[in-house]
């Protein structure tokens, strides 16, 4: 076993070398070696020291299939190039005549086949002509974005309960051949397809949306860590089939490369994602949830104003309980919940039409029932919740809320986003009301020098805990 461990890695660290991984005077300073944080699996590390924003990796994806609104050569949106559709089976898209020149050598193995199809049925599934275009571009031995070979390298991810729920099954891998209308006693063995199915339902990348997917082999190596010290980013403004991975934070020689595999900060996403695949995270919190059951509840303890989470009484028995993590009351679990799922129900759906004085009252009910970190505020607000009503309530804590859910639940890098979201929609009308309001919000979510306001936060709400101020 020991031996076979060392080929795996000896072999792909050869086939990576060829990419710019090795030493220090590598061309991307990393490179693939064991993890002692995945049991001696694979993992990247870095072979030289990196800059906080300094980009690690520029690769491209070893195969890839887009929409009819997406350039199929650079990943351009129609709203920002014209497209053209190809003139021959008309389902894939460009956005010049160089980007359909660039893909001609994958597209013209499969023009055909698609042109044949259409007319008949849906197009095909994205996995299937994903899995298609993986051996077309080994059969056309394009190896400038990796090797069949290097995916065959890759770890399948999926957990045991999760195998027979694999979106392409055996059965459906085996209409790949068909699609691709391989001659009878085709050199493609079934396992060997149903290997790569794996191998893509494990390591595919979505951008946008499901039909826009892409197969890196190169990332494939890096683990997964809720806090991860690297982002991934393909949206500059170039080409969009550049995948960058960008240092988040200064990175020493030596240290393992983590990447976030769940595609989103929103911690309860995150675990849901996790459950599907074999992957452990080693974050704080990830361990904390594992060991205790947590369902990551945020319930305010009435007596210390303490989030009450519903985690395991008894682990042997999977029996729950709702308990102050602050003081370490108890509370009944279904009737915090039933509170809670009216209360939230009644905001969502009465708010916006409700009177100012019920508005005020809604949101009262919600900050005696909720911990400060219960995310639903700043959900809400960026999806359906009225943005002049909640100004009009001109409540800094509520705000305040906002701000510590936010970066709680989806980090710092929310931040950006939400900066935007109030110059557009709340600063121009909160600067009417509460000025001293308008101008910390704005530095809260910036790099900006915080004004010094400290009248603003004297006087909070007997429902927020204080420790978080």
């Amino acid at each position: 076993m020991h031996s076979s461990r060392e080929s795996v890695l000896k072999d792909v660290q050869r086939i990576t070398a060829k990419y710019g991984f090795g030493d220090k005077d590598s061309k991307w300073g990393i490179k693939v070696d064991r993890s002692p944080s995945y049991g001696g699996g694979l993992g990247v590390f870095a072979t030289r020291d990196f800059k906080e924003n300094e980009d690690i990796l520029v690769t491209q994806p070893y195969a890839h299939v887009t929409d009819q609104n997406y350039c199929d050569g650079c990943y351009s949106p129609k709203d920002v190039k014209k497209l053209m559709k190809c003139s021959r089976c008309g389902f894939v898209s460009y956005c010049s005549k160089e980007c359909q020149t660039k893909m001609w050598p994958i597209h013209k193995l499969e023009c055909k086949h698609i042109k044949g199809i259409l007319p008949y049925s849906d197009p095909p599934h994205a996995g299937m002509m994903c899995l298609a275009r993986m051996i077309y571009t080994h059969r056309a031995n394009i190896t400038r974005n990796g090797t069949l070979e290097l995916i065959e390298k890759l770890d399948d991810l999926w957990t045991k309960e999760n195998q027979m729920n694999l979106p392409l099954t055996p059965q459906y891998v085996n209409n790949i051949p068909i699609y691709m209308q391989e001659p009878s006693g085709s050199t493609i063995p079934v396992q060997t397809l149903i290997n790569y199915a794996k191998k893509y339902e494990s390591h595919k990348l979505l951008f946008k949306n499901v039909r826009n997917t892409m197969i890196l082999p190169l990332l494939g190596f890096f683990n997964h860590h809720c806090i991860p010290n690297t982002y991934r980013d393909n949206d500059r403004g170039g080409n969009n089939l550049d995948y960058v991975i960008t240092a988040s934070r200064d990175i020493k020689c030596g240290e393992e490369l983590f990447m976030d595999y769940t595609g989103t900060d929103n911690r309860i996403e995150k675990l849901d994602f996790l459950k599907t695949f074999l992957h452990k995270c080693l974050c704080s919190t990830c361990r904390e949830i594992n060991d205790t059951g947590s369902k990551e509840k945020y319930y305010r303890c009435h007596s210390c104003n303490g989030r009450v989470d519903i985690r395991w009484k008894s682990p042997s028995l999977k029996r729950y309980h709702a308990l102050c993590l602050k003081c370490g009351k108890e509370y009944n679990v279904e009737e915090l919940e039933k509170k809670g799922n009216i209360i939230k129900s009644n905001i969502k759906e009465e708010f916006n039409k409700a009177p100012l004085e019920i508005k005020e009252m809604m949101i009262k009910l919600y900050k005696e029932h909720f911990h400060v970190l219960d995310i639903f505020l700043a959900e809400e607000l960026d999806h359906s919740l009225d943005k002049d009503s909640m100004i009009l309530l001109n409540d800094p804590f509520v705000f305040k809320r906002i701000q510590l859910q936010l970066r709680h639940h989806y980090g710092p890098r929310s931040f950006t986003a939400y900066e935007m979201f109030l110059k557009k929609d709340i600063i121009p009308k909160l600067v009417k009301i509460n000025p001293d309001l308008a101008l910390y919000l704005i530095s809260s979510f910036t790099t900006d020098p915080k004004p010094n306001l400290s009248t603003l936060f004297s006087n909070p709400d007997p429902y927020f805990d204080l420790s978080l101020l």
